[in-house]
């Protein structure tokens, strides 16, 4: 083995030359310091491994202390506001959840109590959450868990909208995942629901085509034209 090695030694004088290694200062130092005043190497030896496992100790005790819980936002985004006379827009809610990860990896939730600030709760807001781009309604608690935004007017289709959520509407101990939330408006769509070819009989060149439209929301007819 040792000739081996003594072998490989050779080609790679051979191919790379010999090494000139020199030893870094500090690695001079610790010899000197060990050579000449052992007691006060090895002083210094334990001194560093106290710190070194402080250190280690201190990482993994943090790294191992429970962590809080945080609270996490399930947007409901308003459907579809039902044609009639007078326009009825379904509100915004948010209701409010924690989240517990089982052993499988699967991820459930549950209802979380007790998360609007107590002095808010059945209230209107003034301020605290922030719709953008900016819609006329009024935001309230709902009850304990759940936030609700009611428009004055009926919503935009087809709209990204972003939800704003100051920790000052919660109450104290609350962490929130996500200061920030975001849902689409349904989109405009539109279907033929019907379509009639007509052709006069007495005359062929005359003819006429019927299609029925049928939309997800109100149309101006004057636009539709």
């Amino acid at each position: 083995m040792k000739q081996l090695l003594a072998f490989i030694g050779k080609i790679m004088q051979i191919f790379f030359g010999r090494p000139n290694w020199q030893a870094p200062p500090w690695l001079t130092a610790t010899t000197r310091l060990k050579r000449e005043r052992p007691k006060a190497f090895w002083s210094y030896a334990l001194l560093m491994v106290l710190v070194i496992g402080a250190a280690c100790g201190g990482t993994w005790y943090y790294l191992n202390l429970p962590q809080p819980q945080l609270l996490g936002a399930r947007v409901q985004a308003p459907g579809i506001t039902p044609n009639a006379d007078v326009l009825h827009p379904e509100p915004l809610r948010i209701t409010f959840v924690y989240s517990s990860q089982d052993k499988d990896g699967s991820i459930d939730y549950f209802p979380a109590r007790s998360v609007a600030r107590i002095d808010l709760v059945d209230k209107k807001l003034s301020s605290g959450v922030r719709l953008t781009p900016a819609l006329p309604g009024t935001w309230s608690w709902w009850d304990e868990g759940t936030l609700v935004f009611q428009p004055d007017s009926d919503w935009p289709a087809g709209t990204e909208y972003q939800i704003d959520l100051d920790p000052a509407i919660f109450a104290p101990e609350i962490k929130l995942q996500s200061n920030n939330e975001s849902f689409t408006t349904p989109a405009f769509k539109i279907s033929v629901k019907e379509f009639v070819f007509y052709q006069d009989p007495t005359d062929p060149s005359q003819r006429k085509g019927v299609a029925t439209l049928e939309f997800t929301h109100p149309v101006d007819p004057q636009s539709l034209e």
